[in-house]
C-alpha cells in the first residue's frame, strides 16, 4: 500500500513539475538561443551576455 501512494505521489510530483518547467521556462546555459541563432551567433549562445536575449527571455 505505501509502495502505491509512493508511486501515485512520484507521479503527480513529476506531472506538476513538468508543466511548471514548460509553463514558465528558463534556458539553461547549455541550450541554444533562438535570437542568437537568428543573429548568426554574435556571441557564442551565452544568453546572459546579450541585450537582444535579455530582452526576449526577461532576464
Amino acid at each position: 500500500m505505501i509502495f502505491y501512494l509512493s508511486l501515485f505521489f512520484f507521479f503527480y510530483v513529476s506531472i506538476i513539475v513538468w508543466f511548471v518547467y514548460e509553463w514558465k521556462h528558463v534556458p539553461m546555459l547549455s541550450e541554444r538561443c533562438p535570437v542568437c541563432d537568428a543573429l548568426g551567433d554574435v556571441h557564442n549562445g551565452d544568453i546572459f551576455k546579450c541585450t537582444e536575449c535579455r530582452y526576449v527571455w526577461g532576464l
